[in-house]
């Protein structure tokens, strides 16, 4: 969500895991088309796995089942209205696990009170922390949405994802929550 120009996506996608990239600005989105497109078309993975869709979360992606897939919020950092932000937080509902850096979701949230705030909306909302937030320049959380009922086995990056950080355990790093972006 807020794929920029769509590396995250591309690695996934490169890394067998099926991606839907979604940018509402047209250059970065056509930035990101044409980096799949030279990506992509090395290895034979087919269209579908990566998607780049132009549009705003979540009207871009309402046609599309999500109730399986792991919604990645990494640098959602722009202007929304109340409407907006509700928006938003509708449409990860649709998600039974949110991977959000709590420090980067609309506005800049600099302080451990700012994301403790954001966390207790999403809490609110039916999202269960299956890590603690990360570090100093970043705040990610893993959430499964407790309004989903799990009735297909899990992905295996969820499944990794949520097996490796459930009750806050310690990442490879040796700190707890999830291994820091470098």
């Amino acid at each position: 969500i807020g794929s920029g120009i769509g590396m995250f996506s591309c690695l996934l996608a490169l890394n067998g895991y099926p991606a839907v990239a979604i940018e509402h600005n047209v250059p970065r989105h056509e930035a990101a088309r044409a980096i799949w497109k030279a990506l992509g078309g090395k290895v034979d993975l087919g269209k579908s796995s990566c998607q780049m869709i132009l549009g705003r979360f979540p009207v871009a992606v309402s046609g599309i089942d999500t109730a399986r897939a792991i919604a990645i919020v990494t640098n959602l950092v722009s202007t929304q209205s109340p409407i907006q932000l509700k928006g938003i937080l509708a449409g990860l509902r649709r998600y039974q696990y949110v991977l959000i850096d709590l420090q980067r979701f609309c506005i800049m949230r600099g302080t451990g009170k700012a994301q403790a705030e954001l966390l207790d909306e999403l809490r609110a909302l039916d999202f269960e922390p299956l890590s603690s937030p990360t570090g100093v320049e970043c705040a990610f959380v893993l959430l499964r949405n407790r309004s989903i009922v799990e009735t297909r086995p899990r992905s295996a990056l969820w499944s990794r994802l949520a097996s490796s950080y459930q009750g806050g355990r310690s990442s490879p790093s040796g700190r707890k929550g999830l291994p820091r972006k470098h």
